[in-house]
């Protein structure tokens, strides 16, 4: 099983200033501030508790773990805005390959897939009515099926079910699913799958007046190498970002490499923003795996963990 790492990274000196807006967005979506530890203790976290490790500023950013997957390009988004700054969202899908999604002042302005990478899903060879199911049993075929085109995504998905949800996916894999239970489970994926859309929006859809280089619209991973205009146009916002005595060339470098493991390229990527490479193997799921000394001996120091509670 490889890596699905990911973080997020804010443009900004000011550690303190990010987790005061991170505050105040969760509170607006309904979430309450608790200084329950004891809600982080079991390996899965309660879907009502949203939770993050901030790290102190170093080098102009400010990094951020994320217990909510789903939620990290929206945080991502709503800080860029309310700070006015660049905040960048980086993953790794199954060590297969990495992604990055680049806002500014709350505006999406850069995306890209690394070489190799292919969808996460092949919708075209799913059921054509795989939301529409009528029972348990259909149901259980249209999971088998997905499961069947990438193993990896049957962890990925257990990550994002809520209890009660994976109990019947269970129920579903086992073949012991109620009609009643199979169609729970299937109104579930509906409101999942729209939530994705929202987050993503239609990969296949282009802003209809643009004038964002063609990086901003169009990804250049998706198994072949970027052309020489999509690098140009991911180094026209990457640019203003980099570290100092970094060289365009090497940026150009590193996102037209395919590599055996994407973390090692992504790795590469981050240091050429200031960023720490140590974030290639992070994620709110893998920081645990790491002694604190590891942490501060990669120059990344977190600072308490923020929880919140949905209300």
């Amino acid at each position: 099983m490889g890596s699905f790492a990911n973080s997020l990274h804010v443009r900004s000196d000011d550690a303190e200033a990010v987790v005061e807006e991170i505050r105040e967005i969760l509170k607006n979506r309904g979430y309450q501030a608790s200084r329950d530890t004891s809600k982080l203790d079991s390996e899965d976290i309660d879907p009502t508790v949203r939770a993050l490790h901030v790290a102190e500023a170093r080098d102009g950013w400010v990094g951020v773990l994320d217990n909510d997957l789903m939620g990290l390009l929206t945080l991502a988004q709503d800080l860029s805005s309310r700070l006015q700054t660049h905040a960048l969202c980086v993953m790794v899908n199954d060590s297969d390959s990495w992604h990055y999604e680049l806002f500014h002042k709350g505006r999406e302005v850069d995306g890209f897939d690394s070489p190799g990478s292919s969808p996460l899903l092949d919708l075209n060879e799913l059921p054509e009515d795989m939301l529409e199911l009528p029972n348990a049993e259909e149901l259980a075929e249209a999971m088998e099926a997905v499961m069947d085109q990438m193993p990896a995504l049957a962890e990925l998905l257990q990550s994002l079910l809520p209890s009660e949800m994976r109990e019947i996916h269970q129920k579903i894999t086992d073949g012991t699913a109620t009609p009643e239970e199979a169609g729970q489970f299937s109104e579930w994926s509906r409101q999942l799958a729209s939530g994705v859309a929202a987050e993503f929006g239609d990969a296949t859809k282009k802003p209809a007046e643009s004038d964002l280089p063609v990086a901003a619209t169009d990804s250049s991973g998706n198994g072949r190498a970027a052309s020489r205009k999509e690098l140009e146009g991911h180094l026209h916002h990457l640019r203003p970002l980099l570290a100092t005595g970094v060289r365009p060339e090497r940026v150009r470098e590193i996102l037209a490499e395919k590599a055996t493991f994407a973390e090692e390229p992504m790795a590469d990527f981050l240091e050429t923003l200031g960023v720490s490479r140590f974030y290639a193997q992070l994620s709110f799921q893998y920081l645990a795996g790491f002694n604190r000394e590891d942490i501060e001996d990669e120059g990344i120091g977190f600072r308490e963990p923020l929880i919140f509670v949905k209300v």
